[in-house]
């Protein structure tokens, strides 16, 4: 088998089954919002539009959707309703591979369109993979948007060369010298192979979401949080990663999953690699500082957070060499 960065380039001369469907996705898409809205299922459109009654949501859901949903994957098409955002996503699916039995699609020509009434929404630029666990139903999913992460790769190799850190003020500052050091030292070794590295980080994250996929009261930032913990020690470009979930803090939206999530992950460890997190300042002094730091040094130190938080929560990573860490080699390798 071919590696994924040149699987995703042979995709790109297929035809695309998502694009011969988004009209009828969208069409369904807007029917369910339209029964949902009747049915007090969501608030009305607008920016806070959320999901009223959840037990309904999902039962309506799984009765509705989700056969739709099997049925698309089966022509090669991943798609999602986010009724509660009023959007959609559409993707073609490349390549099929699962880890401990979750399946595991690859897309390219990742789509986003509208539900209700609103105006074309464009991807979010982190959206490079996706854990779907829909409740009382066996489906489970990771979806990596191939395209989406080849794109964020080539955004930072045309970076330049980080300025001289003494100008640095900013924790946004901060994250973008980190950014541009990362990309700046690891450009030598070609976009192909930097772009398998960045898919295998992305895996490891959504991977680390099933690992947890089953416990009860895990909230999403706990989830978001072991699910950094799990990607960075495992990641093949250890400051790409890492300068992934610091653009994550320092540029997200708050309230997120995400940004709380990467907010409790990034002060565990920089406590682990002897740095301040208590405020801004610190916060940008220890990002400038992870640019030199060896990234052996933030590998050791990102283990030691991942295994504190299995401890907590109850995780075993017994044999999670052998069960997921080379499985997901083989799979973006070949």
């Amino acid at each position: 088998m071919a590696a994924l960065s040149s699987m995703l380039k042979q995709a790109g001369n297929a035809k695309s089954p998502s694009r011969a469907h988004v009209k009828e996705l969208k069409a369904k898409g807007n029917e369910f919002f339209r029964l949902l809205l009747r049915n007090g299922g969501i608030c009305e459109f607008g920016k806070k539009a959320q999901v009223l009654d959840a037990p309904t949501y999902d039962r309506f859901h799984n009765r509705n959707v989700l056969p739709l949903q099997l049925g698309m994957e089966e022509k090669g098409v991943f798609f999602k309703f986010f009724f509660s955002r009023n959007f959609g996503i559409a993707a073609d699916i490349f390549h099929r591979a699962s880890i401990r039995g979750c399946p595991i699609l690859f897309c390219s020509n990742t789509e986003v369109f509208p539900l209700g009434r609103g105006d074309k929404y464009p991807v979010p630029r982190g959206a490079r993979g996706m854990h779907t666990l829909l409740k009382g139903t066996s489906y489970e999913r990771i979806c990596i948007f191939a395209d989406r992460t080849a794109s964020r790769l080539g955004e930072g190799l045309s970076l330049k060369a980080p300025q001289p850190k003494s100008g640095i003020s900013t924790l946004e500052d901060a994250s973008d010298y980190l950014c541009r050091s990362a990309y700046a030292s690891a450009k030598s070794q070609g976009k192909d192979r930097l772009l398998d590295a960045a898919l295998l980080e992305v895996l490891f994250h959504e991977t680390g979401h099933t690992l947890l996929g089953g416990k009860e009261g895990v909230s999403g930032e706990t989830s978001e949080l072991f699910a950094y913990a799990f990607s960075l020690p495992n990641a093949i470009e250890t400051r790409i990663c890492l300068s992934m979930i610091c653009a994550v803090y320092a540029r997200g939206r708050r309230p997120s999953e995400h940004f709380y999530g990467s907010n409790d992950f990034l002060g565990k460890l920089s406590s682990s690699l002897g740095m301040g997190w208590a405020n801004t300042q610190e916060q940008a002094a220890s990002l400038i500082r992870c640019a030199s730091v060896p990234a052996g040094e933030i590998r050791a130190a990102a283990s030691g957070v991942l295994g504190s938080l299995c401890a907590c929560l109850g995780v075993s990573l017994e044999n999670m060499h052998e069960q997921v860490v080379e499985p997901a080699r083989r799979i973006i390798y070949g």
